[in-house]
């Protein structure tokens, strides 16, 4: 018996009728509605962006939809996390001053000159390198930053999410 059932045929519908299109889905929490469309979006083979309010949601979901795939290829994700989570030289001045870990945002410094800039050292260059993934995840509040950002970076992902060409 299939405990997912209705959300098993909601996807189905979703990913075939919906297709190309951006989605709010109104759902209760816990309800397997987004492992779901991430299981069968990453079967069909969609590229699929969930946004969450919280990243550890997505890492959560996409880790559950991974453990899933018992055979064949794994899903290849990216994650779009805060500047403190992806950026190095943000860590080390975090590391170097802790209370500075208190703050929300946290500002990153340009890349061009970075001893970091390279995608096998920096998480967040190789989110931005990467072009064979099936989901990205990003919270509410980056891509809200990124819509209203002007920077390279910003557009780079937007580029990325397919929010502007």
């Amino acid at each position: 018996m299939d405990i997912f059932k209705k959300q098993n045929e909601m996807a189905d519908k979703i990913l075939t009728k919906k297709r190309g299109k951006v989605l709010a889905i109104v759902k209760a929490t816990r309800a397997g509605a987004t492992f779901s469309l991430l299981k069968r979006a990453c079967e069909l083979k969609q590229k699929t962006t969930i946004v969450a309010p919280y990243i550890n949601i997505f890492d959560e979901t996409v880790n559950d939809v991974i453990k899933s795939f018992t055979s064949g290829t794994k899903p290849n994700y990216i994650r779009i996390a805060a500047n403190k989570d992806m950026c190095k030289k943000v860590q080390e001045k975090i590391a170097t001053h802790p209370n500075l870990r208190k703050f929300p945002f946290h500002k990153r410094p340009t890349c061009k000159n970075c001893e970091h800039n390279d995608p096998s050292r920096c998480l967040l260059q190789e989110a931005l390198s990467c072009d064979d993934w099936d989901v990205i995840g990003i919270t509410y509040a980056k891509l809200k930053y990124l819509c209203y950002g002007n920077s390279e970076i910003a557009r780079a992902f937007l580029e990325k999410l397919k929010l502007i060409s």
